[in-house]
C-alpha cells in the first residue's frame, strides 16, 4: 500500500494502524474498535478509547477516549478552569465534562470528516496524534490539583 495514495475511508485503513502500532483492540457488537491502555504513573489513570470508521458518502472517523479518573460534582468549577488553562496551550483534544450523579467524568473526542478520502499516512497521523494528545493532557491533569 502506497502511504501517501488518498483512498475512500475503510475499516481496512484502521486495521492496518492497529497492526502498524501493535495495537491489540475488541470489537464491540456495534463494530466499535476498542483500546484500553493500563495505568500510568505519568497520567496516574487508566485511558480507553472507541473507534468508529464510518464509510460511504458521509465517511468520517470519530474517536472518543476516557480514563478511570472521576471528580466531584462539586470540582466542576475547578475543571473548567484546569480545561480552560490546557486549552490556552493547546488546541486538541476537545474535551467534555459528561457529569452522572454526583460524579463527574471528562471525555475526549476527534470527529473527522473523511468524505474526499484519506491517505494512510494522514489516516496515521490523526489517530496517532488524537492519542498523543489524550495522554499528553492526562499528564497535564495528573500536575493539577483537582
Amino acid at each position: 500500500m502506497d502511504e501517501n495514495e488518498v483512498v475512500p475511508l475503510s475499516r481496512s485503513l484502521l486495521d492496518a494502524w492497529l497492526v502498524k502500532h501493535e495495537f491489540r483492540s475488541q470489537q464491540s457488537s456495534d463494530n466499535r474498535c476498542l483500546l484500553s491502555f493500563s495505568y500510568s504513573e505519568n497520567t496516574d489513570c487508566e485511558l480507553e478509547y472507541s473507534i468508529v470508521v464510518t464509510e460511504g458518502e458521509d465517511a468520517q472517523l470519530s474517536v472518543r477516549g476516557w480514563s478511570d479518573k472521576k471528580f466531584r460534582s462539586a470540582d466542576r468549577p475547578s475543571l473548567l478552569e484546569v480545561i480552560n488553562e490546557y486549552h490556552d496551550g493547546y488546541r486538541w483534544p476537545l474535551i467534555r465534562i459528561r457529569e452522572q450523579g454526583r460524579r463527574i467524568n471528562l471525555d475526549t473526542s476527534l470527529d473527522v470528516d473523511l468524505s474526499a478520502g484519506v491517505s494512510f499516512a494522514l489516516f496515521d497521523d490523526l489517530l496517532t496524534g488524537f492519542l498523543d494528545n489524550t495522554y499528553s493532557f492526562w499528564i497535564f491533569m495528573s500536575k493539577k490539583d483537582v
